[in-house]
């Protein structure tokens, strides 16, 4: 699977940080005969560094432009994943992603991505952040071939 599997060995190791509507990966991973160990983190053992990082990104400009890059990076490879039916882009909570990389708002992101309906994706965002997602923070193009 991925790098990892990869080469005359066929072996290697991965950590795999999935959320809840991902989880149905586990069961593709054991149809491909690759055994995942399982860990559930107990939250009250977690530090919460969560403002600290994102005053640390927003203070950095070459860490804050990288976590830029990332969350575009991450969004444009979620959104082309072959398990589309797992990872489903219109059920990421957006903010949250961004909030993940440090960043105190979603950056705009160019994506192709299939819709369900005339506006689906234009909803979906406007759900998540309000009137700000009418404010061209994203530019969300349909892809006509998907249709």
């Amino acid at each position: 699977m991925g790098r990892t599997g990869r080469g005359s060995e066929g072996g290697g190791k991965a950590l795999l940080f999935l959320m809840e509507h991902e989880l149905g990966f586990i069961r593709f991973l054991k149809l491909k005969k690759v055994k995942p160990n399982e860990f559930e983190f107990p939250v009250d053992k977690l530090a919460n560094i969560q403002e600290q990082f994102m005053k640390l990104v927003d203070k950095n400009y070459y860490l804050n432009s990288s976590a830029k890059d990332g969350y575009r990076s991450y969004l444009q490879s979620y959104a082309s994943h072959s398990q589309r039916d797992i990872f489903d882009i219109n059920e990421l909570d957006l903010a949250a992603i961004a909030k993940s990389f440090g960043l105190s708002a979603p950056p705009r992101v160019n994506l192709a991505v299939k819709t369900s309906g005339k506006s689906a994706r234009k909803h979906k965002l406007r759900d998540q952040l309000g009137s700000k997602a009418d404010k061209s923070y994203y530019k969300v193009t349909s892809d006509a071939k998907n249709k």
